[in-house]
């Protein structure tokens, strides 16, 4: 049975709450702070979210929490960058995506068994980056581009097509960019 506190609000309140506060979209929520906020465990934050997301609420969790990409405004335009490089480099590339404005959404690897695999990201700054690789330094993690040789695409984000232009190039010039 799922922990409940007399203070939590009820069910479906709680649901409107959490939509609320990620509709505020300032930054994204652990389902701990989710969790201290609206009084209920961490488990019963996933159970919400698993239902929520069935309900066809736009969701997303990512290493930083949980967010609504709609609540953070429009981004314009995207696109999706092949890159090839060892681990050593990983925030290298980045950080070069983060500093001309770009968002990263995602990094996607094509598995010889299971496929497309993607993993969400939603890095916008440096201090982004920086907990991220944090996170996979503390967890001892493998970036998803281990199973591929390096290779792996971004999905990102960006308002201004000059920038864009501008991270693509430098991209290319350090030899972050899969070459034909």
């Amino acid at each position: 049975m799922p922990f409940h506190s007399p203070l939590s609000p009820p069910l479906h309140d709680r649901r409107a709450q959490i939509l609320a506060l990620l509709a505020d979209g300032r930054q994204p929520l652990t389902g701990g702070e989710l969790s201290a906020r609206l009084g209920v465990s961490r488990q019963v934050i996933v159970q919400d979210m698993a239902i929520l997301r069935a309900e066809g609420h736009d969701i997303v969790a990512t290493p930083r929490g949980y967010l609504m990409p709609e609540a953070n405004g429009p981004r314009g335009r995207r696109a999706v960058l092949a890159c090839r490089h060892d681990a050593s480099r990983v925030e290298e590339e980045l950080c070069v995506m983060v500093d001309h404005g770009l968002m990263v959404v995602d990094v996607i690897v094509e598995h010889a068994f299971y496929g497309e695999l993607r993993g969400n990201l939603m890095l916008c700054s440096r201090v982004d980056v920086g907990r991220f690789m944090a996170r996979m330094s503390e967890r001892r993690a493998q970036f998803l581009s281990a199973l591929t040789g390096g290779v792996h695409l971004h999905t990102v984000e960006h308002a201004d097509q000059a920038a864009f232009d501008q991270a693509v190039a430098e991209l290319g010039r350090r030899g972050l960019l899969v070459t034909p």
